[in-house]
């Protein structure tokens, strides 16, 4: 009867377990159900423990009785032996032997009488194991036609909504291939257009640039030239002087001489700093001129980045709008689900249009500034070009005008020049802190566009999530829905601070008021392609668990994931038992089987910088 009862009990649980593989929530409850059966297996297996050590027990007085029965036989031989003798010593032995059989038949009975008990109560315990059994085949009878119908039903429920679902994949499938087909075309078109207009400009200005870069190294260098000749022309005034000296040797015009001389040189010590902080002004000004213009490539660089990026944008708005008009015309089968949720997103979609028209306003004041900044660039080159004409000029007439008569006026007149020079590139600096003003500004607007742009990149991941639970809802929920309720803000704050106290996991995660889902790496949580947990993810897990609400119930969907470059035969199974590992750990903590499903699937959405997608588990989490 035992191995009976444990080879039907072996058969149930393998029927249990493959009903339980057709679903998640069927194969918790298929589960939960199992363990109440082991308890029960459990408890019949002490009940015959215990009748098994009550065997024992009879095999004990058993055997002491043989032993007992051996004692008074020999005991009775003894006795028999020595009635014939007829001293008196020898009757007062035999009758204490009397009284030691005495004591030994009450045992005897003692013994008996225990004996007959303990068969009563092992008749009585034997009866109730078969009716134990009895009862447990019957309701296991029972279970499994209820679990074999349900299997059934669940079946053909699965091959219908595997036929609507490849239906559908074949209708985005076609709808996909179109729109990639429009893009590609509109892109050619557009870059065509674009490459085009911006080559032409592009080489305009640089040949502009060009131009400009050897005017100024020519002008350069003819200044350089021109210090070089006043050099030496102030040389050769020094020795003529000397020269006149010697020749004259009256003492009043040779003290005249020496006053002179000493005057000379000081004005030429004056000349010669000013020329040398004329070189350090012109230097400052080629370095500014250099850096002006690798700011204004870097512009004009950043200017075509998001030029391109814009169109981009607008391409994928326009895609998303596209398929968001498909999933609202499929929705309107199904008036109550989710109709909120697409007007908020549709205010959504136009409040980044609105921002989207304000970038590129934005990015037209952008070039206008630019424009200004070129127009300023050229204004300040032709300044330029006409103080390099003017000091060519100069150079020239001092050429001419170098007597010792002439030199003190053609002082002044330098002098008053160098502070004409000076208020010049005093303007001039002003008007480069303008321009870095200006750039400055425009920097600060690029922020703003990429602010921008990470705003949008956010709203098209939360369209994505909406999608996705779209489609799960026509798939798995009836089409007479209620609304669902939100989960707590609290619960939210939580998952989202999970990141920050595991920076090493890499977690990703998908946040609003209706769902979350995290996922988790498989290398964070396993060790290798094992089911076994490793020491931070099951920290990590119970930390999870810990957050859930117990007030307020969730639907809890856990989704192991193969990674996209990996066989998807091969990793599908390990994927769902360790799915099933992460279910077993929150049944233990508290969490009822009912509120848990587990699957897995291929791969999912979740990329990497790498374009790819790593294995690991979703955990998402849904209202009831």
């Amino acid at each position: 009867m035992r191995l009976k009862f444990v080879y039907w009990v072996g058969l149930v649980g393998l029927l249990l377990v493959y009903a339980a593989c057709s679903s998640g929530k069927k194969y918790a409850l298929l589960q939960s159900d199992y363990y109440t059966l082991q308890k029960k297996y459990e408890s019949i297996s002490t009940i015959t423990s215990k009748s098994d050590s009550l065997q024992t027990d009879l095999n004990d007085c058993r055997l002491q009785l043989s032993k007992t029965e051996d004692v008074l036989t020999e005991l009775y031989l003894k006795f028999e032996g020595k009635e014939y003798q007829t001293n008196y010593p020898t009757r007062q032995v035999n009758v204490s032997k009397c009284d030691s059989l005495r004591s030994l038949n009450i045992e005897l009975n003692q013994n008996l009488q225990n004996q007959n008990i303990i068969t009563r109560n092992l008749q009585d315990e034997n009866q109730k194991l078969k009716i134990l059994s009895q009862n447990s085949l019957a309701q296991n009878n029972v279970e499994l036609m209820n679990l074999q119908a349900k299997y059934s039903f669940n079946e053909n429920q699965l091959k219908e909504k595997e036929s609507e679902v490849n239906k559908l994949k074949q209708n985005n499938s076609d709808l996909q291939s179109k729109v990639f087909t429009l893009q590609e075309t509109l892109d050619n078109t557009i870059q065509d257009r674009k490459s085009n207009k911006s080559n032409d400009q592009v080489e305009n200005d640089l040949a502009e640039l060009k131009s400009s870069n050897n005017q100024l190294k020519e002008e350069i260098n003819k200044r350089e030239l021109t210090i070089q000749d006043l050099n030496r022309q102030l040389n050769q005034i020094s020795k003529e002087s000397e020269t006149k000296t010697t020749k004259k040797v009256n003492s009043k015009e040779v003290e005249q001489l020496k006053r002179e001389n000493s005057k000379l040189q000081t004005e030429s010590e004056e000349i010669s700093n000013k020329i040398k902080s004329l070189d350090i002004e012109l230097n400052t000004l080629k370095n500014l001129l250099a850096e002006k213009d690798n700011k204004l490539t870097e512009q004009k660089e950043k200017a075509s980045s998001y030029e391109t990026e814009i169109s981009k944008l607008n391409n994928q708005l326009e895609v998303e709008q596209n398929k968001f008009n498909t999933l609202q015309a499929k929705l309107a089968e199904n008036p109550k689900s989710k109709s909120k949720e697409l007007q908020e997103k549709e205010n959504e979609i136009q409040a980044l249009r609105i921002q989207l028209s304000s970038a590129q306003q934005s990015q037209a004041q952008l070039k206008d500034e630019e424009i200004i900044l070129r127009n300023n660039l050229e204004k300040e080159r032709i300044q330029n070009q006409e103080l390099t004409v003017q000091i060519n000029s100069q150079n020239n007439t001092l050429k001419n005008k170098l007597n010792e008569d002439s030199l003190r006026n053609e002082i002044q007149s330098l002098i008053i020049q160098n502070q004409r020079t000076q208020s010049e590139l005093s303007q001039s600096r002003q008007k480069i802190e303008s321009m870095n003003n200006a750039q400055n500004n425009s920097v600060q607007q690029n922020l703003k566009l990429e602010n921008l742009q990470k705003m949008l990149a956010e709203k098209e991941n939360e369209i994505k999530l909406l999608k996705d639970k779209n489609s799960e809802v026509t798939k798995t929920e009836p089409k007479n829905q209620t609304l669902k309720s939100t989960i707590p803000n609290e619960l939210l704050e939580k998952l989202e601070s999970l990141p920050q106290k595991y920076p090493k996991a890499g977690l990703f995660y998908r946040i609003s008021e209706s769902a979350a889902s995290i996922f988790v790496p498989q290398s964070f949580l396993f060790e290798g392609e094992t089911v076994a947990l490793r020491e931070p993810g099951s920290t990590f897990l119970t930390e999870l668990i810990s957050i859930l609400p117990k007030s307020q119930p969730l639907d809890i969907d856990i989704v192991g994931y193969g990674s996209s470059d990996s066989n998807a035969s091969k990793t599908l199974d390990g994927s769902y038992r360790r799915a099933n590992t992460i279910n077993k750990l929150m049944m233990v903590s508290g969490i009822s089987p009912t509120q848990v499903t587990i699957g897995a699937r291929p791969f999912g959405q979740f990329n990497n910088r790498q374009g790819i997608t790593p294995a690991g588990i979703e955990i998402a989490l849904s209202p009831r």
